[in-house]
């Protein structure tokens, strides 16, 4: 989707090509836009009802659709091991969710213990994506 703004365009196919290059054995479906060419890129990650964390507990997101945006590819493998592996939110790119207002249980599974910032291991430079947006200049 790169009509009004590039971002969109940009940013899907990189990050998509991230959790495929870090964790084949997930879906990963590609989407034109979900709103919001200020938030590119957006990911949403749906966490099934039955879904475990590392450990076997049910993960605390287990049958919700978190939403983030201003994701990078940098940010991929963050995502991958704490929301994912852990059932953690990263504050600083939550957007919101699906099914997470009407939980009642959303006010624990959000406490300070579950939204995070970025770890710094996760955000060491990549220059992939300033290579990708100047056409590799």
């Amino acid at each position: 989707h790169g009509g009004r703004d590039a971002r969109c365009g940009i940013l899907g196919p990189l990050i998509h090509r991230e959790f495929e290059r870090l964790h084949r054995d997930i879906n990963v479906g590609m989407i034109s836009h979900v709103g919001g060419h200020a938030f590119a890129g957006n990911v949403i990650v749906y966490i099934p009802p039955d879904f475990a964390v590392e450990g076997g507990e049910k993960s605390p997101l287990a049958g919700m659709g978190i939403w983030y945006g201003r994701v990078e590819p940098r940010h991929v493998e963050a995502i991958l091991e704490e929301t994912i592996k852990k059932g953690r939110i990263i504050g600083e790119l939550w957007r919101g969710g699906l099914d997470v207002e009407e939980n009642e249980d959303w006010r624990r599974r959000t406490t300070s213990a579950r939204v995070m910032r970025v770890p710094p291991r996760f955000l060491e430079g990549d220059a992939s994506v300033a290579e990708e947006k100047d056409g590799g200049k």
